[in-house]
């Protein structure tokens, strides 16, 4: 509680520093706020909107939902949201406080309510923590809340679910480190990058999440973190959370159809021009560039559709037999996998019949044994313009005085 001052003042500028920063860097943050919040500073909380920072519904007092009947939780959120728009704020998504959620809560929700959640977690073993001793109380605590999955088997990719778009958050997360691990701003931001560098090479989302009363330790941690987003390539797409949901309603549109023709297969694409279209292994006619596109990341090149023209009997495609799973059928294709069942699916360069799909025990396996065949591929990237990766840096703005804290306390 010795984060906050008795007036809003003392939180209203480090938050107002901290969007300054992250402009610098062409970055603006999702703020999850409660609607208590909103409803006592309406007028700063839009002019963080007028900034462009985006506002997500954070529950209407700072609860632990899960603890609650779902009926009583989703108005908790609805109440929030009534708030928000009583108060001029695009309602677009929302995040449970202590990322406390159930699927009592989700399916209680109206349909189309919000378009997009950020509450389920994803751990990284970040290169600096080894050696470091990760346990105690309060890290327990949180992790206890959180209910993390680890990055070794789990995505850090949205995925649909309920009617909503997921944007998983990535942990550690700076309470873990800072209150938790005790560490510095540089130790925090070379964690922070870390995370960043690995979700770069898998091409995932690294959606951090830090504490607005702790913001004005950062500034260095931002900005290394920022430094190195900025000097990666492919580029690494920074986005606010509904950035990210939009593109991935967006993207749940795209297809793609093949046709014989002599020699091989016309495949056309149809897709926004946002779309990354990737292809590797293909004998085309397009003219210039590895495989008559441009080099873009490993084996893979961009290719520029609507229409390629491959060589070859194979569809670079992956095959699925009859019967598998819809979860694994739409797992897959949000991952940007161009995905063939029935007749065409064992002419596939890519087939997992059953026995490999069982074989395969976690996403990240499944992914690396697609990524690791061999043959000819083309896929949907996952973010749009070429970039590899995303990022989006996203603070739980709980309270800006002690006024604002005190309703935690006997709020129940």
């Amino acid at each position: 509680m010795g984060r906050y001052g008795v007036t809003p003042a003392r939180g209203e500028a480090r938050i107002q520093a901290t969007v300054a920063l992250l402009a610098e860097y062409g970055c603006a943050p999702t703020f999850p706020t409660p609607g208590r919040v909103v409803q006592w500073h309406p007028h700063f909380i839009e002019s963080l909107q007028a900034a462009g920072a985006e506002i997500a519904v954070h529950s209407f007092d700072h609860l632990d939902l899960k603890g609650y009947p779902p009926e009583e939780a989703c108005e908790q959120l609805l109440k929030g949201a009534e708030v928000f728009e009583r108060h001029g704020i695009e309602v677009c998504g929302f995040r449970c406080p202590y990322l406390s959620w159930s699927e009592g809560l989700l399916d209680a929700l109206p349909a189309g309510r919000f378009g997009y959640s950020s509450n389920e977690a994803v751990w990284w073993d970040a290169a600096p923590l080894a050696g470091v001793k990760v346990d105690g109380p309060v890290l327990a605590k949180l992790t206890e809340f959180y209910e993390p999955r680890r990055a070794q088997s789990a995505t850090s990719v949205p995925h649909t679910w309920r009617g909503l778009v997921e944007i998983p958050v990535c942990l550690p997360d700076d309470l873990q480190l800072h209150d938790g691990l005790k560490l510095g701003t540089e130790a925090i931001g070379a964690v922070w990058t870390d995370v960043l560098q690995q979700t770069h090479r898998r091409g995932e989302a690294f959606t951090l999440m830090f504490h607005p009363e702790l913001a004005e330790r950062y500034e260095g941690a931002f900005r290394t973190l920022l430094e190195q987003a900025r000097g990666l390539q492919p580029h690494v797409w920074l986005a606010r959370l509904r950035d990210i949901g939009d593109w991935w309603a967006e993207k749940a549109c795209f297809s793609a159809e093949a046709m014989p023709v002599p020699g091989g297969w016309r495949i056309t694409f149809a897709s926004s021009e946002r779309a990354t279209i990737l292809g590797r292994g293909l004998a085309t006619d397009l003219p210039g560039g590895r495989d008559g596109a441009e080099v873009w990341w490993g084996p893979y090149s961009r290719l520029q559709g609507p229409v390629v023209e491959v060589a070859g009997e194979v569809l670079p495609f992956v095959g699925l037999p009859s019967g598998t799973p819809e979860s694994s059928v739409v797992f897959l294709r949000e991952q940007g996998y161009i995905v063939k069942s029935g007749e065409l699916a064992e002419r596939c360069a890519i087939y997992l019949d059953g026995t490999t799909q069982a074989g395969l025990k976690s996403e990240v396996e499944l992914i690396d044994h697609i990524e690791n065949c061999a043959g000819p591929l083309v896929r949907f990237w996952r973010w749009p313009d070429g970039a590899r990766s995303a990022l989006s840096i996203t603070g739980d703005l709980d309270a800006l005085s002690l006024v604002d804290y005190a309703p935690r306390l006997w709020v129940r």
